[in-house]
């Protein structure tokens, strides 16, 4: 996941957010993000009482083909578009980006790492 300035986004084989894991997909595509004020997310994906990105993303591309690396299990053919919203969270000297996979009870997250 990239996020620019200006408010453009552009991802890579990124997995669905909560129940959307489940169906075992991956979308790469482009799109826009916004920052959330802590409180301004009010939806039932919440993931922090912090600061959110809410992130949409168009799919531009297949899913990965079955010998992609990438794909990991993850071949079924992505939304055409679909929306995350990514938890900020501050830890020691460093920001944490993060969401919640599968279902929602068992919390499990995906933590974006910084290239």
């Amino acid at each position: 996941m990239r996020l620019d300035d200006g408010g453009t986004a552009t991802v890579m084989n990124l997995d669905g957010q909560d129940w959307s894991f489940d169906e075992n997909w991956r979308m790469s595509g482009k799109g826009t993000w916004k920052l959330l004020g802590s409180g301004e997310y009010r939806g039932p994906r919440l993931a922090s009482d912090g600061q959110t990105v809410r992130l949409d993303v168009k799919s531009g591309k297949t899913p990965p083909g079955k010998n992609d690396p990438a794909a990991e299990g993850r071949e079924a053919t992505p939304p055409a578009e679909s929306y995350w919203i990514i938890s900020i969270a501050a830890e020691k000297s460093q920001t944490k980006l993060y969401f919640f996979t599968g279902d929602p009870d068992a919390r499990s997250t995906l933590e974006f790492s910084k290239e």
